[in-house]
C-alpha cells in the first residue's frame, strides 16, 4: 500500500492511543495550568494546513496574557511555561489536531496563514502534505531563524516522503526531548527577504 495514503490512518490511531494513555497526566497538567495561570490553559491560533486549508492549532499556554510582540515574548514566558517548552509538552495538545486529521506526527511545521502568500513556487510544496508535530527542519536546521534552510528541508521532506524517513525523524526527535529549545520569534518575511 502507498505510504502516503496509509500515513493519516497510522497518525490517527497513534494519536488516539497516546491521548488515552496520557489522559491522567493531561488532566493533572490542565488543573495545574488553570491554577498557575488563572484559568488560561490553552493557546489557539489559526495555521495553514494541507492544501493551504486553515485550521486551529492547540497548544498549552506558556506565556502570560498580553499583546504579542517579538521583543518581549521571552519575558512573558511563565516559569511553568519554561518547563513545558523544554520538554516540548506545550505541543502535546496537537495530538487532538492529529486525531482530527488537521496534522500528522511528522511533516513541515504549520505556519501562520498570512505567510502562504510569501512562498515561492518551490516553497509552496510544503503545503502538499499535512503539517507535523515535528519535521525534518526541526532536527536539521541549526538556526531557527534561517527560513531559507527550513523551507528547503520542508520541501525535501515532501519530495522524499517515506516510512523510513518518518521513523528517522521520530527517533531523532525523541532523543532531543528535554534538551534546551532554541528560542526564535523572527517572523517569516519571504524567501527573498533577509530574516
Amino acid at each position: 500500500m502507498n505510504y502516503g495514503k496509509l500515513k493519516p490512518f497510522l497518525d490517527r490511531v497513534g494519536a488516539g492511543v497516546l491521548l488515552v494513555v496520557f489522559l491522567p497526566f493531561f488532566a493533572f497538567l490542565i488543573m495545574l495550568l488553570a491554577i498557575a495561570q488563572r484559568g488560561s490553559v490553552f493557546f489557539l491560533q489559526v495555521r495553514a494546513g494541507k492544501n493551504d486549508q486553515p485550521f486551529r492549532i492547540y497548544k498549552f499556554r506558556t506565556m502570560r496574557n498580553g499583546t504579542p510582540h517579538p521583543e518581549d515574548d521571552l519575558q512573558r514566558i511563565t516559569p511553568l511555561g519554561t518547563w513545558l517548552r523544554r520538554l516540548h509538552v506545550d505541543e502535546w495538545p496537537q495530538l487532538v489536531n492529529i486525531l482530527k486529521g488537521d496534522m500528522s506526527f511528522i511533516g513541515p511545521r504549520p505556519l501562520l496563514t498570512e505567510y502562504t502568500a510569501l512562498y515561492d513556487a518551490q516553497s509552496r510544496k510544503r503545503l502538499l502534505v499535512r503539517p507535523g508535530l515535528t519535521g525534518l527542519a526541526q532536527i536539521r536546521a541549526d538556526d531557527p531563524d534561517d527560513w531559507k534552510k527550513r523551507l528547503e528541508l520542508d520541501v525535501y521532506y515532501v519530495e522524499h516522503l517515506s516510512f523510513k524517513l518518518d521513523v528517522q525523524i521520530a527517533i531523532h526527535t525523541l532523543t532531543q526531548l528535554g534538551k534546551k529549545r532554541k528560542q526564535s520569534f523572527q517572523p517569516y518575511r519571504g524567501a527573498n527577504d533577509s530574516v
